[in-house]
Parts: structure tokens; sequence; C-alpha cells
């Protein structure tokens, strides 16, 4: 499989789903979430990048709802297979182990189990630079498997 492949799936699986009317949970929650609202208000799955969603500090998709967060997924797919500073991979790999993999369907599980194997296999120096263990990585797939207990 090759990246284009990957990323070609995970379009067919989430690339037609419904933009949200409201991106974060609760956007009058506070100061933070309005700004968060406004900053994916203003994107799309084609034109999220690095910069408004790279700090662990501030990161809107945090707070995104899980309609948004699929919503977004193509892009963040394609973030997470970018390679050093502009790669998504370790906060990808964090939103999807807080919960939000018990929001998919099994499609999207399966696509995104096949973009972590694809990841694993052919991104390895990544994998390690980021300092994503393999236990981490289990899990994960192992939610997306069905196989978590």
């Amino acid at each position: 499989m090759t990246k284009q492949e990957v990323l070609t799936k995970i379009d067919e699986v989430f690339g037609n789903l419904p933009r949200p009317v409201q991106l974060i949970r609760d956007p009058k929650h506070c100061c933070e979430c309005e700004e968060h609202e406004e900053t994916l208000a203003r994107l799309t799955p084609q034109t999220i990048s690095i910069k408004e969603v790279g700090s662990p500090a501030w990161d809107p998709m945090t707070f995104a709802s899980d309609a948004s967060f699929h919503y977004f997924m193509p892009g963040l797919v394609r973030m997470a297979l970018e390679k050093g500073e502009e790669s998504f991979l370790d906060q990808f790999l964090f939103h999807l182990d807080s919960g939000r993999i018990d929001e998919m369907n099994s499609e999207q599980k399966a696509v995104l189990a096949d973009f972590f194997w694809f990841v694993y296999e052919t991104m390895p120096e990544e994998v390690d630079s980021k300092h994503l263990g393999d236990v981490e990585w289990a899990r994960v797939i192992e939610k997306l498997e069905g196989r978590w207990k």
C-alpha cells in the first residue's frame, strides 16, 4: 500500500461526512473554546494544518466534537503522515487513544487500523523519534480491531 492509497481509503470513508454546524463540544464554555471554534470554522479537511492544531498546549482538536473530529479526519491523517516538525502523529495517536475510537463505526475503525499498520511498517523512524512505544501502538490498533479488553 502506498501513502496515496492510504489517503484515498481514508477519504472514501471519512471524506463525505457533513460539516458539523458546531465544531467544538461547547464553544461558549470559555474564551479558549470560542477561539478554537473560530479557528476550526475557517478550516476544511483540505486546509487544516499543523499551524492550527500542532501545539499540544493549544490544540482545538482536543475540544472538537466527535463529529468534527471525524469530519477533519482526512486532514488529520494527512498531517500524521508528514515527517519531522510537520507531523501530527503523536497528537493524532493521543486523540484516538482518549476515547475517540469508541465513537467510530466498524468501517472507520478498519481503515484507521490499516493506516496505523502502514505507518508502523513504513515510518518506523517517525514512530521512534516521537517516542511512541509499542504499548501505545498496540493498544490503539487493538481498539481499532476490536481486540482491546
